[in-house]
């Protein structure tokens, strides 16, 4: 798989109602080798126009030395720092809609993490929701 990708994947993990949730290939990676990330989220109509139709923008990425105070943080994807536009007037959003997506990442080339051995943490988090601290290993 070409990464990163935005398309479910047999590893994409469920969300059961509202939010963000990941998963990881390997809670242990090799120096040098890719960490892969596999996320899905769900939103409705309040954050759908929050994000203008955009989520993954809001999708950040935070990552934390566990021995050195060391962090990095990024969004899922960028996108040039300028005003958002309003969303086009369609057909107005129902309370009831829900819209979901995936993300797929190699964490060492999209956050720039160091190739040396270390331990970690990892949360994701999407607006007013965020994913539980995983804890996983380079060596």
């Amino acid at each position: 798989m070409q990464l990163p990708s935005f398309e479910q994947v047999s590893s994409s993990p469920e969300v059961a109602d509202l939010g963000v949730a990941v998963t990881l290939d390997s809670l242990t990676s090799r120096v040098g080798e890719p960490i892969i990330l596999h996320g899905s989220y769900r939103i409705d109509k309040d954050l759908i126009q929050k994000t203008h139709d955009e989520p993954l923008t809001w999708v950040l990425v935070m990552i934390v030395r566990r021995d050195l105070p060391m962090a990095w943080v990024k969004p899922v994807r960028t996108k040039p720092n300028i005003a958002p536009l309003p969303m086009q007037k369609e057909e107005p959003i129902g309370e009831s809609v829900r819209r979901g997506g995936y993300f797929n990442l190699d964490l060492r080339s999209h956050v720039g993490l160091p190739d040396e051995p270390a331990d970690y943490w990892l949360m994701v988090s999407m607006g007013n929701y965020i994913t539980e601290r995983v804890s996983f290993r380079v060596r």
